[in-house]
């Protein structure tokens, strides 16, 4: 990037920054684990699925927030990939190490085939590639950590994001290049990639079939820094409305609207991330509007800063739960119940035993 060039000169009259911390990104947050929670502890609720999306654009947005206070000089590279290891890594090596420790532990005649695989694929989540032994075998047989290859995902996408971005000579050059990246995900969902052997799962676990939901993030970032606040307000003020009735129509025609219906798993990502773009648009917008006040309500945004927590340890709480029901001691929609508290607290105790101390590294480094 040209020294000479100015944080105004490329953006434009409207600039966003990430140095003051966003609420309303906490309610989303909260709304995103809250989905996935549901989807997994109450197999009736298969629309849950979206809440992942939702996590994804939330990533495009903040990672191309970070990216460029590289860009101009506010931070550099050494800071953010520090920062997204000291975000991801202690929750995520803490469930490994929980998860391979038991296994190692059951006596060898007790290790059934789905462990023995689970045993197997500890290189494949050691190196978040996860998503990638996916897209050619398709979800394993183990189940229990099974929902890692999003982190997967995000990994790779953090890795990658950069070498475009901070290469990126203007706004509208960068809006471009995000809906080209957008329509190339689409590209990918569609072609037969059954032919070159990837298995039907990669349109949902692999980075380049689900970079439209990162790239739309993006392209929100870029939109708030090179619009005019006034003309986003006309945009999304028409968009949010046009999508959200766009999504339940097609809700309604493809019920209940599952990635393992073919039309959903190739073409409704991007329709669930234009809504969910133009949803944390127009809240951000309209700071004193009603959906504002929704997403800074006190309960979601507590969501919100336990979800990543939440995440990482929800499925293993849930399988903990189903074997329960399955044993016949609570019905499974009690199981489902009781397990959403117990997930908030692995949530809780995440945060406040692991991720608050690496995060308190991270503010350190700011100071710095």
């Amino acid at each position: 990037m040209n020294k000479n060039v100015t944080r105004n000169s490329f953006f434009g009259s409207y600039t966003l920054s990430l140095k003051e911390h966003l609420l309303p990104l906490d309610g989303f947050r909260g709304l995103a684990v809250l989905l996935v929670l549901i989807y997994h502890f109450f197999p009736v609720f298969r629309v849950g699925w979206v809440g992942v999306d939702l996590f994804f654009a939330l990533s495009g947005f903040l990672i191309t927030g970070k990216l460029f206070e590289v860009k101009f000089g506010e931070a550099d590279l050494n800071t953010y990939f520090r920062n997204r290891i000291l975000r991801i890594l202690p929750a995520y090596i803490s469930i490994l190490v929980i998860t391979y420790l038991g296994i190692f532990l059951i006596p060898e005649e007790r290790i059934t085939a789905s462990m023995e695989q689970l045993k197997d694929l500890l290189p494949y989540y050691s190196t978040f590639t996860l998503n990638i032994w996916t897209s050619f075998e398709g979800w394993p047989l183990n189940i229990m950590l099974v929902h890692l290859w999003s982190v997967s995902t995000e990994i790779q996408f953090y890795l990658i994001w950069p070498l475009f971005i901070i290469l990126i000579p203007s706004a509208r050059k960068g809006m471009m290049f995000c809906l080209l990246i957008m329509l190339l995900a689409l590209v990918v969902r569609v072609l037969p990639g059954e032919e070159i052997g990837l298995h039907n799962i990669y349109r949902y676990s692999s980075l380049p079939a689900r970079f439209d939901s990162f790239a739309a993030g993006s392209l929100l970032f870029i939109l708030f820094n090179a619009v005019d606040k006034q003309i986003l307000k006309q945009v999304f003020r028409i968009l949010l409305p046009l999508s959200g009735v766009a999504w339940l129509l097609a809700l309604g025609y493809m019920f209940p609207w599952h990635y393992s219906q073919d039309i959903v798993l190739k073409w409704g990502t991007l329709l669930n991330v234009i809504c969910w773009m133009s949803l944390i648009g127009f809240t951000l917008l309209y700071s004193n509007g009603f959906l504002h006040r929704i997403f800074t309500g006190k309960a979601i945004v507590w969501m919100g800063r336990y979800s990543y927590g939440m995440y990482i340890f929800h499925l293993p709480v849930w399988i903990i739960f189903e074997k329960l029901a399955a044993a016949g001691w609570i019905s499974g929609w009690l199981a489902g119940l009781a397990a959403i508290p117990v997930t908030m607290f692995a949530g809780f105790c995440s945060y406040h035993l692991v991720e608050k101390y690496f995060l308190s590294k991270k503010k350190k480094i700011a100071e710095n």
